[in-house]
């Protein structure tokens, strides 16, 4: 079913750790420390023992009877044998599993003994950048030497390398994409393909590898049949569905609806809201595969039904969040209204909000052409977007437009223009694993098929 990579095995330069397969170094401090205190109380046993057999101790101590020597004697013995027992481990190494964690992991004890689950839970920690990305991969490398067939503990592993390996730009290489991608195969094998946020990981780092090879937005490649297996396990009533799934699965319908298939979609992005009403990833994606739907329809000459779209504008996560992106949507939802001057005013909120948006500046000159007419003002807002868009190397179409053009004329190209962004910053608050290479794989354009 899965195109399977061959790993190359590299290890991380970065942040490889100085540990070998079994052994760590033992805390420098803390072997000083329990030394000296061995080393006093083995001392003051020998004197004890000494001053036993002799009877005294020089001019300063004298035993006077055979009982007192009896116990000097044993006292001495118990502070030699509990000063021996001290330093008497072993000083160099330990064993991995006994060994207190990387120094910047989560919630670091103070205990030098953690279990197995307990160095899970470490390496399960959210990864919401790339400092705590690093801090998990210690953690789950640690980990797995202990538990190598843990397939959450494998995928945990190949997501912090994933995000550690984009933030690299352009020394980013092809062998630790490969190692990425053999991490995800490892836990879906594990999981005996059943692990449906494993399965879906290996989909998106497999369409990575695919993109950055041949540059192709739509042809995904191998990711394909992972992405198809991942949605049938995700909508399997019988998957219990967690929290941590909610960003996958949305980004699982953005495969979707970016091929046209807006019934799976629909499908994966309701059963988030089924267990979530108000997840803002959910939610946004809905209403932007909902309006894609609708522009298809308007531009065949249907007339499509807004009444799920209205109704997803009613609620808070939607009408309370500010975002560049979700204003220019709702410009664009109007633009399929025909209400084009709350669309001018709703691509002015985006272009404030997000300065040099020459999509929304021009769609603003376009719309306010169609609601007050063709002037200078609106003319010289056109010029100013595709200035903008020249300076920043932006390429977007900006058209000529002169005062002969007609209403339709002006209504036909605007709904063009009309497209859909994601939220990437609010998705990237949510998981910025899945974010990586997001505005590549999933631009915000129609669906091509």
């Amino acid at each position: 079913m899965y195109s399977m990579s061959t790993s190359n095995g590299l290890i991380d330069p970065i942040l490889t750790q100085s540990v070998s397969s079994n052994q760590v170094e033992t805390p420098i401090v803390s072997g000083q420390i329990k030394d000296l205190i061995g080393g006093s109380l083995i001392f003051i046993g020998i004197i004890f023992i000494a001053t036993a057999i002799a009877g005294r101790i020089g001019n300063w101590v004298e035993l006077k009877s055979a009982q007192r020597q009896g116990l000097a004697g044993v006292a001495g013995l118990i502070f030699f044998f509990f000063g021996y027992s001290i330093i008497s481990p072993q000083k160099d190494t330990q064993n991995i599993e006994d060994s207190p964690p990387p120094a910047n992991t989560k919630d670091i004890s103070e205990d030098n003994e953690k279990s197995e689950s307990s160095l899970d839970e470490d390496c399960q920690y959210e990864i919401d950048s790339v400092k705590t990305a690093k801090l998990v991969k210690a953690a789950c490398e640690k980990s797995l030497l202990a538990s190598s067939d843990n397939y959450e503990v494998l995928r945990n592993l190949g997501r912090a390398k994933l995000l550690l390996w984009d933030s690299r730009g352009s020394r980013a290489s092809e062998e630790d994409l490969n190692e990425v991608i053999d991490k995800f195969e490892s836990a879906v094998r594990q999981s005996d393909y059943q692990d449906a946020n494993s399965v879906f990981h290996l989909a998106l780092a497999l369409s990575i590898r695919h993109f950055e090879k041949y540059d192709n937005k739509y042809e995904l490649g191998p990711a394909k049949d992972a992405y198809e297996k991942s949605f049938e396990l995700f909508t399997d009533p019988k998957t219990q569905i967690r929290e941590i799934d909610f960003t996958p699965m949305v980004e699982n319908g953005h495969y979707f609806a970016k091929n046209c298939r807006d019934k799976k979609a629909d499908k994966i992005y309701n059963r988030v809201l089924a267990k979530d009403p108000h997840d803002y990833g959910a939610l946004t994606s809905k209403l932007i595969a909902l309006s894609e739907k609708a522009k298809r329809e308007k531009a065949s000459d249907k007339t499509p039904d807004y009444s799920e779209i209205d109704e997803l504008l009613k609620k808070d996560s939607i009408k309370l969040r500010t975002s560049s992106a979700l204003r220019f949507n709702l410009g664009s939802i109007a633009v399929l209204k025909n209400d084009f001057k709350s669309a001018a005013a709703y691509y002015r909120d985006a272009y404030n909000l997000k300065k040099n948006f020459s999509q929304a500046l021009r769609n603003e000159a376009l719309s306010l052409m169609i609601s007050s007419g063709i002037n200078d003002t609106n003319l010289e807002l056109l010029t100013k977007a595709t200035e903008e868009a020249n300076r920043l190397n932006v390429e977007i179409k900006i058209p000529t437009i002169d005062k002969d053009y007609t209403q339709n004329e002006l209504k036909q190209l605007l709904l063009n223009f009309a497209g859909f962004f994601s939220d990437h910053d609010a998705l990237s608050e949510q998981d910025p694993v899945v974010e990586v290479r997001h505005d590549k794989l999933y631009p915000g354009a129609p669906c091509q098929f």
